[in-house]
């Protein structure tokens, strides 16, 4: 029998720190994993970098603006997402500055007319002639389809630029709009962690695992619906709207209430520990004119009878029982595209709360229409002021400033023009209304207006009669022909048919929209002089040349002070053209006029010598140098 040879092995014992290191390492191991993979995602910039402020075009090298893409923060579900209005302002606040930002939804952003109509554009040029002495900036973040969740997000980066007040007139996306508690883009209902999901967006780890369920769930409401979220033409707010009916009280009514009261509060809490002051407003929406969408029971009734019976009393006279009836009716609406008054309440109690300046947009009403009853007097819809309704919100709003001195303790009153005057100022053109008709003919021609329909650009019955409303046309099926490009070819069209008033309002709806392009200025006051309403061009001469040197705003303040007999103040104009254009022989006759009437003789024969050089036979040079050579003898 073999005896079989036991074969040791030699089991080296493992110590407790070997242990300690192995088990570490596998905790250790997935957060490796997830490092690297964030690393990698920065490494490409996955999900891209928002930031609420950029800089301006090389155009305006002083100057930053908001972001045309900081939508996409909040539009992870959709194929386009909202765009800001265009404001400048400087990357450096002045000694004399005073800076306002505007915040909420589209209503803030001036829709349907947006460019040139909205309360900040309207607000800063009033605030600009109460206040000359002061650089004004009025800058609007306010976007479509938005509620408190982004103005929230946006204050740190707000109050970072130095603002000297907040406006906000924000509520009635606060369901459907985005990451609102009905909203196809929600996070869900509880307020701490939609702002919590909002924070977690610097990380693109996060922006990884938030697209990937984001195309699950598209992907599983398009099957089991049958339609799509990402309808292209569908407004946007359509295709936000998530959860449609929404009860008076129920638990989503509710939740939204809380959302609207605690982000209010937040962004008052941020500004107040910037010594920022925040102005709230009333919220206003078409109540007389807007039968429910969607009528529900509420507890004093369905909303389609307590419309009926509004429509009653006001036939009866009875304008307050009218006025709550048609509230009620509005509040009890399951479409919730309106605030309800539960949101007005809110805003009083948290402005009595910190002791802040209401903007009073419930009383803008009473200067509009009759019996102060909100409706088509003031509206376009739903919720979107006309123009005159634009007006009276932002007086409502300047009003307010002027109350809280943001802006300064001391003003003069006669320089507070009626919003009616300066809406008959304003630089708003036929262009403007016709671009602004046709959104609101697509906003109609779709849900909730029709049941079921997703408007389409192409069936909008929309005839263009006039040059101004074929070029509102253009602007909308082309994409690379923008509202500016639109008002210069008006005015070019106008001009060439020797209707030089009307270019001059072209163009003075472009300084309106963008007041820093100093040439805007140039064409309009060139457009009045065309026109020979030279005192009129004045002011727009100097607006020119605040925003950087012009020959030809020099060249034609002097010849203009010339022929008012301001001789000194003609020269120093001319003298300043001249300097840097030296083949004008119209400016170096001026240039020699104006000195001769300043007693420089000798100036005024070296100016017709130069002259001489380059045009030897200008008409009246030789009269005018006989003239000097005689004051010389």
């Amino acid at each position: 029998m073999t005896q079989k040879k036991k074969i040791s092995t030699l089991e080296t014992p493992v110590s407790a720190k070997q242990k300690l290191i192995f088990w570490l390492l596998i905790l250790l191991f997935p957060l490796i994993l997830l490092g690297l993979l964030e690393a990698g995602l920065q490494w490409v910039n996955y999900g891209g970098n928002y930031p609420l402020f950029i800089d301006a075009s090389s155009d305006y090298p002083d100057y930053q603006m908001i972001n045309p893409l900081v939508g996409k923060r909040y539009f992870t579900s959709q194929t386009r997402s909202p765009t800001p209005p265009v404001d400048l302002f400087l990357k450096i606040k002045p000694e004399n500055g005073v800076r306002i930002f505007t915040m909420g939804g589209s209503s803030m952003a001036g829709y349907p007319y947006s460019f040139n109509v909205t309360p900040a554009k309207i607000l800063q040029r009033r605030l600009h002639d109460i206040f000359p002495e002061k650089n004004i900036e009025v800058i609007n973040t306010a976007m479509t389809a938005v509620n408190s969740y982004t103005l929230l997000d946006f204050t740190d980066e707000i109050l970072a630029k130095e603002p000297d007040a907040l406006l906000i007139y924000a509520g009635h996306n606060e369901y459907y709009g985005a990451l609102g508690a009905a909203s196809t883009e929600s996070f869900g209902s509880i307020r701490n962690l939609v702002n919590l999901s909002l924070k977690l967006r610097r990380y693109k780890t996060f922006l990884l695992l938030r697209d990937l369920l984001t195309k699950i769930s598209v992907s599983m409401q398009e099957y089991s619906t049958g339609g799509t979220i990402r309808n292209p033409n569908a407004t946007l707010m359509a295709r936000m709207v998530g959860e449609q009916k929404i009860a008076y009280g129920s638990p989503i009514f509710e939740s939204g209430k809380l959302q609207f009261a605690g982000n209010l509060r937040e962004i008052i809490e941020k500004a107040r520990a910037a010594g920022v002051p925040v102005i709230l407003s009333e919220l206003v929406s078409n109540t007389r004119d807007q039968p429910p969408f969607v009528s529900l029971p509420g507890p004093d009734g369905d909303a389609d009878k307590l419309f009926v019976e509004a429509r009653k009393y006001e036939k009866k006279g009875a304008i307050e029982k009218a006025r709550m009836l048609y509230q009620k009716a509005k509040d009890y609406d399951g479409l919730r595209f309106r605030a309800p008054e539960d949101f007005n309440q809110i805003i009083h109690q948290l402005a009595d709360e910190y002791n802040l300046t209401v903007a009073k947009a419930t009383a803008s009403i009473a200067q509009i229409c009759p019996n102060s009853l909100p409706g088509e007097c003031y509206f376009l819809e739903h919720l979107h002021p006309n123009i005159d309704g634009y007006f009276a919100l932002s007086d409502a709003f300047l009003m307010a400033l002027l109350e809280s001195n943001a802006v300064a303790e001391n003003y003069t009153k006669g320089r507070i023009k009626p919003w009616q005057k300066v809406r008959k100022e304003w630089g708003v053109t036929e262009l403007d209304i016709a671009y602004a008709d046709f959104r609101i003919a697509f906003l109609k021609a779709g849900w909730p207006f029709k049941a079921n329909a997703a408007p389409n650009m192409d069936d909008i019955a929309f005839t263009a009669t006039t040059k101004a409303e074929s070029l509102a046309v253009k602007t909308w099926q082309d994409k690379t022909y923008d509202r500016e490009h639109a008002h210069v070819d008006l005015a070019g069209y106008f001009s060439a048919q020797g209707n030089y008033k009307a270019a001059f309002q072209e163009y003075r709806a472009l300084i309106h929209y963008m007041p820093q392009n100093q040439t805007a200025y140039i064409r309009a006051a060139e457009m009045l002089i065309n026109d020979k309403s030279l005192n009129e061009s004045i002011p727009y001469l100097h607006q020119a040349l605040k925003l950087g040197d012009s020959v030809y705003a020099n060249k034609w303040l002097g010849q203009i002070y010339l022929y008012k007999s301001q001789n000194q103040r003609a020269l120093s104009h001319l003298e300043k053209a001249a300097a840097n254009s030296k083949d004008d022989p119209q400016l170096l006759y001026n240039l020699a006029g104006a000195y001769a009437l300043n007693r420089n003789y000798k100036a005024a024969i070296n100016s017709l010598d130069a002259l001489d050089r380059i045009f030897p036979n200008y008409p009246e040079a030789i009269n005018l140098r006989a003239q000097i050579v005689d004051k010389l003898k």
